[in-house]
């Protein structure tokens, strides 16, 4: 289950929310830490995978793909390079993975740039802001203190809950077997490239044909 807003659900139910939060927070501070670090295991793979579709021997691609830190200009490397080097069910594989990967890095985004906060009153205590919504409720607050424009306990609590949003720890867990998962699909996609004449390739095609966010991203792509 992805986030849920926190209204009108929770209304009423006390907060704390501030960057520093995340230091008493040790299970969302390791989940989110999991994220991050797995995540690397992606691009590695996906730089590889680079590497294979340009030539096995080719270092310098995988430079190249590393030194790209915007996630979307190496989609763009990718889709390049998968355009000239792969076809037919090859090459709708691939697609997969650069769909799965732009939905993986969004999520991924969205839990290491934000701002955590508490809440006794949710499933496990925790909500979630958006970096930019959080700092827009901080200059409306301070703005509207100066005005007096919110009037009452429940005014100014409405306003700076509004666009909070709960995390289950499970949504965490989930986003990190995903981001596990990519990893492996990639890594497969790779071996099957260097390996495609041998066993261990037709046994890593096979593996990536059935990782299930292949299949559902497939499945997207062909409108079924």
């Amino acid at each position: 289950m992805a986030r849920q807003p926190f209204l009108p659900t929770y209304a009423g139910v006390p907060t704390r929310m501030a960057p520093s939060l995340i230091d008493s927070m040790p299970k969302v501070a390791e989940l989110v830490g999991r994220c991050a670090i797995n995540w690397s295991g992606v691009e590695l793979q996906l730089a590889l995978a680079l590497g294979s579709m340009l030539g096995v021997g080719n270092p310098a691609s995988v430079a190249v793909f590393l030194s790209l830190r915007n996630h979307r200009a190496q989609r763009d490397a990718l889709r390049a390079a998968a355009d000239k080097s792969l076809s037919g069910g090859l090459k709708d594989l691939f697609d997969a993975i650069l769909r799965v990967h732009a939905s993986l890095d969004s999520q991924r985004n969205d839990v290491v740039h934000c701002v955590w906060g508490a809440a006794e009153g949710t499933p496990d205590g925790v909500i979630w802001s958006s970096l930019q919504d959080h700092a827009n409720m901080l200059i409306t607050s301070y703005h509207n203190e100066t005005t007096g424009a919110l009037d009452g306990y429940e005014e100014v609590t409405r306003h700076m809950t509004k666009d909070y949003f709960v995390y289950r720890f499970s949504d965490l867990e989930l986003l990190n077997s995903q981001i596990t998962a990519l990893a492996t699909a990639v890594s497969n996609f790779h071996v099957h490239l260097r390996y495609r004449h041998e066993p261990a390739g037709a046994s890593a095609l096979k593996l990536l044909r059935d990782e299930p966010l292949i299949q559902e991203a497939l499945n997207q792509i062909r409108g079924t």
